[in-house]
């Protein structure tokens, strides 16, 4: 399922890709920038996989992929966080992250962007939260939950 996933988010990175290259190209005043229309972004917990989860000890750890729409109107292309927040102890932090980027045209673009955290556990039912941000704003862009049973 991660893999159609993958393919889905490569071919919608593809036809953003496109559009603002087409945008640009057709611009008859070179000065200004093209600026797509922006797009949620999407962020997936996929380990462990479903939305309920039993787990036998603490922490837990978490992986997923971000799709993330990196192209800004006001900035150009930025690169959005991922945090993670235990709802039910309050718990917070950042997730690791990795991100390539491939040369194309006249500049850098975000190809793959992967995370994974650490998060700890209270007894009993956990809700855990991931969040795509931008580090320039704050603003979050996306989210996915997880709930956790321990023990």
């Amino acid at each position: 399922m991660a893999d159609v996933r993958l393919g889905q988010i490569a071919h919608r990175r593809a036809a953003a890709l496109a559009l603002v290259v087409l945008a640009w190209a057709c611009d008859e005043d070179s000065s200004s920038s093209p600026v797509p229309p922006p797009e949620d972004p999407e962020i997936h917990i996929d380990q462990p996989a479903g939305t309920v989860v039993h787990v036998g000890a603490s922490p837990i750890e978490l992986a997923g992929e971000a799709a993330i729409d990196a192209w800004n109107s006001s900035l150009g292309l930025v690169e959005p966080n991922v945090r993670w927040v235990n709802v039910t102890t309050g718990a917070a932090g950042e997730a690791a992250e990795s991100v390539e980027w491939i040369w194309f045209l006249f500049g850098y673009y975000p190809t793959h962007h992967v995370w994974s955290a650490i998060v700890p556990l209270a007894p009993g039912v956990n809700e855990v939260r991931v969040e795509a941000y931008y580090s320039t704003s704050g603003r979050t862009v996306g989210s996915d939950t997880l709930q956790v049973w321990w023990p």
